[in-house]
């Protein structure tokens, strides 16, 4: 008897330049319950199996549309400058993002590249939100941004940024303030940390729970142990990572409440991602 013959529908999900991402690749697909979850790597970098990597969980229920799966915080990141004090006067370092833009650091400040690093993208935007209206695509943050494209030295991965400044090969880095408390950086070193005082952002990490996940309640043990005092306090004693929760003060680190946070916008950032990393290439290239 012959067997019916199948009508298959093929549908493009994801479309390489779009969405935010210049490539996607990996996909998994994973059965859970009455749902199905897409699992794949969003990058703007070079495809190869190291960079800056988002990870996309989508999911789609059996006879439904797709959902992205959201996150919640788990450590706030500042963007703070690191600066070698053996190459930079006291009274020269710079405490604003505006500062960054005098002449007298061109060529002088490292910095990672919005289009294949993850926190460098989140650098230019917190430039670009603190000077900028959203309404406008942030004009005036880009003006300043172009001011400054002199100035930075763009480094092949976003540990340069934090590394080249240690070793004195620049004065100045912008970096994650994770990656800068891993040195010494006590009126004893050649190396100080800078809260930007006009704003900086603290975009954290974050964790999440698939839904309908096969171990559900493992899950949901795990998030709470990496949200738990104990965890956040280990986290930070040991890797220098800044603490979500307000029971929990950071060692090492500013209190949240001691520095200037702008406020970061998370869906203008995700909606013109691949604008913004095309507008920063030409803008690269003058």
């Amino acid at each position: 008897m012959p067997g019916k013959i199948r009508t298959v529908e093929e549908k493009v999900l994801f479309r390489k330049g779009t969405g935010g991402y210049l490539y996607y690749r990996i996909p998994g697909i994973l059965p859970v319950r009455d749902a199905l979850l897409l699992v794949l790597e969003a990058r703007n970098s070079r495809l190869g199996d190291w960079g800056d990597i988002d990870i996309l969980i989508l999911r789609r229920e059996r006879d439904g549309e797709l959902s992205q799966v959201h996150r919640i915080g788990e450590s706030p990141l500042p963007m703070v400058f690191l600066v070698n004090t053996d190459l930079v006067a006291e009274a020269d370092i710079p405490q604003t993002w505006k500062d960054l833009a005098d002449p007298k650091w061109e060529g002088k400040i490292a910095f990672a590249d919005p289009a294949s690093s993850g926190s460098a993208f989140t650098q230019l935007c917190t430039i670009l939100m603190n000077y900028g209206k959203a309404e406008d695509d942030y004009a005036e943050g880009w003006t300043l941004v172009q001011s400054m494209i002199k100035n930075l030295v763009i480094q092949s991965g976003s540990s340069g940024a934090h590394k080249n400044v240690d070793s004195g090969e620049y004065p100045i880095g912008i970096t994650l303030e994770k990656a800068a408390v891993q040195y010494d950086t006590s009126d004893a070193g050649h190396l100080k940390i800078v809260y930007p005082t006009d704003g900086t952002s603290a975009v954290p990490d974050g964790v999440a729970i698939v839904k309908d996940c096969p171990n559900q309640e493992l899950a949901e043990l795990f998030v709470e142990f990496v949200l738990s005092a104990e965890c956040q306090t280990a986290q930070n004693k040991d890797f220098g990572r800044r603490p979500i929760r307000s029971d929990v003060t950071p060692e090492g680190l500013m209190g949240l409440n001691e520095f200037s946070i702008m406020t970061y916008n998370f869906d203008y950032a995700a909606a013109n991602k691949a604008d913004i990393v095309e507008k920063w290439q030409d803008t690269l290239v003058g």
